[in-house]
């Protein structure tokens, strides 16, 4: 009885510290966790409460103890509840909830703190130019610091000069570099304005001219062909002359220049006319600004004719047909290249050469008919009239039909002959059209050369009693051919 008792004790003191244990550490109802975005952008060097992000839910939202880590600590660091930027880059923060193990994430991206602009500079305030002189001006944004830096560079008139009729990059422009190049001379105000805030900064730039002194040639006399040009470089005195312009004339002792050669009055080039050697002739150069002058001796040179090529130098052009030929002259250079083509025979021929072939003024062959004498084309220089060139032409007339026929030029009956031990053998003759066919080279075969035989030039001689077949095909590759069939009989 007493062990019974002593056990229903011991049962009720451990159910006594059971029932405190579950008082004492109740259970933590919490049903979800998370930031109310999925991704924060923050300044560099500043910091946010993450509490200010996190959503608890459930009956012990505010017993919840919540601790964070960051991917990156070098963008992001996290003491207790406070983020802290501190560098630019991106981080992902997480959030555990130490009593249910829930978790939450944020991605957070630190951006660079924007530093305002509060001023700008230039290191001149005004600047003296001639024409063509360049000038770098510096701007200086304020604070040393400030995150945009960039400058927008322009050029105007003063207000109390400014043109209607023209720009003011007509009188100097500026890069976006602040570069400052004087075009003409003038007064402009050139303006670096900064590109974040409303700061700017001017310098008044004055442009004066740079008046021509002397001008000079780059030979002391100039010679072209006829027909060619040539010119030379002027050089203005000084270098850096606000106007360069040239005006270019020419003079001739009698006062005809334009008889041995013209000359374009802006660019200086020369071309020759007619043959100017030591006759007077001169070229002169003069400036805008000032009238200075230079003059050389101009002198026009005749370039002769010493051959020509033909090219092709040998074909062959079918009756109706033509071929165009082209006249090299030499040299390249030559003062008249013009020519004059003719046909004619190569050696004494009684008959008209135009007859079987024709050539244009351009080089243009035409066959008339096959020639019965050798032919060339020749091209003579206009002026070295015993300066020429030669080309040989072939005229061919193409056959379209072959026929044997008899002594008579008569087709043979039946397309069949007969011979006897009397009468063995028989000259075969060809007929062709046109009848002026140049392309009359042929092959003879008989298909029993052992009983009736023909020669090349179409003899027919009869061996033994039989029938073959005689052909005469052309050479030329066009298949044209013609057959007589023969019978011979011996006693």
């Amino acid at each position: 009885m007493k062990n019974h008792f002593f056990s229903i004790l011991i049962l009720l003191t451990i159910t006594t510290i059971l029932v405190r244990c579950t008082e004492d550490d109740p259970e933590i109802k919490i049903t979800s966790m998370t930031f109310d975005a999925v991704s924060v952008e923050v300044v560099e060097g500043t910091t946010v409460d993450l509490n200010d992000y996190l959503i608890i839910e459930g009956e012990d939202a505010d017993q919840a103890i919540v601790s964070f880590t960051t991917s990156n600590d070098e963008v992001v660091t996290v003491s207790g509840v406070v983020l802290s930027a501190v560098g630019v880059g991106t981080a992902q923060i997480v959030a555990t909830e130490v009593n249910t193990d829930l978790t939450a994430t944020i991605d957070v991206t630190v951006i660079s703190k924007v530093i305002a602009v509060t001023g700008i500079s230039l290191d001149k305030s005004e600047a003296d130019l001639k024409v063509g002189e360049e000038l770098q001006l510096t701007a200086t944004i304020t604070p040393d610091d400030a995150t945009e830096k960039g400058v927008t560079w322009s050029v105007s008139f003063p207000s109390e000069a400014k043109k209607q009729d023209e720009l003011p990059t007509d009188i100097a422009t500026v890069s976006e570099e602040g570069l400052v190049t004087a075009v003409a001379a003038g007064s402009v105000v050139v303006t670096a304005a900064s590109k974040e805030g409303d700061f700017s900064a001017s310098a008044t730039i004055t442009i004066t001219s740079v008046a021509v002194t002397g001008i000079t040639l780059s030979a002391s006399s100039l010679s072209v062909n006829i027909g060619e040009t040539g010119s030379l470089e002027a050089t203005i005195s000084p270098e850096n002359a606000t106007n360069k312009n040239v005006v270019w004339t020419l003079t001739e002792d009698e006062g005809s220049p334009e008889t041995y050669a013209s000359v374009d009055a802006e660019t200086g080039v020369v071309t020759g006319i007619s043959e100017c050697d030591a006759c007077g002739l001169a070229l002169v150069a003069t400036t805008e600004d000032g009238d200075f002058t230079a003059v050389v001796d101009l002198f026009v040179v005749y370039v002769p004719v010493t051959g020509i090529t033909i090219d092709p130098s040998s074909f062959s052009v079918e009756a109706g047909e033509t071929q165009q030929l082209v006249a090299m002259v030499e040299p390249t250079n030559a003062s008249n290249k013009n020519v004059t083509w003719s046909v004619r025979f190569t050696s004494f021929c009684d008959a008209i050469p135009e007859d079987y072939a024709t050539v244009s003024a351009t080089g243009l062959v035409t066959g008339v008919s096959p020639e019965i004498c050798d032919l060339e084309i020749r091209a003579t220089a206009e002026n070295e009239t015993r300066t020429f060139g030669t080309a040989f032409v072939d005229v061919t007339v193409t056959a379209t039909s072959v026929t044997i026929v008899d002594d008579e030029e008569l087709p043979f009956a039946g397309k069949s002959i007969s011979l006897d031990y009397i009468e063995s053998s028989m000259q075969l003759y060809l007929a062709f059209t046109p009848s002026n066919a140049t392309n009359t080279l042929v092959t003879w075969e008989s298909d029993d050369s052992e009983a009736i035989d023909v020669s090349d030039t179409g003899l027919l001689s009869g061996l033994s009693s039989s029938t073959a077949r005689i052909t005469v095909t052309l050479n030329d590759g066009s298949g044209l051919s013609d057959y007589v069939d023969v019978s011979f009989f011996e006693p």
